[in-house]
């Protein structure tokens, strides 16, 4: 008898774990997401000659951050951290720091056009 209650015991908490798994899971990637969207507005903000928010209402300048998907002779496809693809153009007055490929985290400021002004990599 005791052991039918030991193996019910066993078998009920293995139950209970394997439900708070996919939880705890789930917590860790929000967190990570979270902690990865708070460092890339930090950049944003540090890029250098980058012009104040205020400014960049007026002018209809955005902050896009997210994964290069696709480079082609000027044209980058990014996933934006919300999950949304959009496409952005680099035209005479862009300011690239350093090469961007495939695969990097980028903060760009782009304009209505989705023209990008400034685009640097993050780490």
């Amino acid at each position: 008898m005791v052991s039918i209650l030991k193996v019910s015991g066993v078998l009920s908490w293995g139950v209970v774990l394997c439900l708070g798994l996919p939880h705890a899971t789930l917590a860790i990637n929000n967190l990570t997401q979270e902690l990865q969207q708070q460092e890339a507005d930090e950049m944003a903000d540090n890029l250098s000659g980058a012009v104040n928010k205020e400014e960049e209402a007026q002018k209809g300048v955005t902050t896009v951050q997210g994964e290069v998907l696709r480079t082609k002779r000027g044209h980058y496809l990014v996933r934006k951290y919300t999950g949304d693809v959009v496409h952005l153009y680099l035209d005479d007055t862009t300011k690239i720091d350093g090469p961007i490929r495939q695969g990097d985290r980028i903060v760009a400021k782009v304009n209505d056009e989705r023209h990008i002004l400034l685009m640097h990599s993050i780490e």
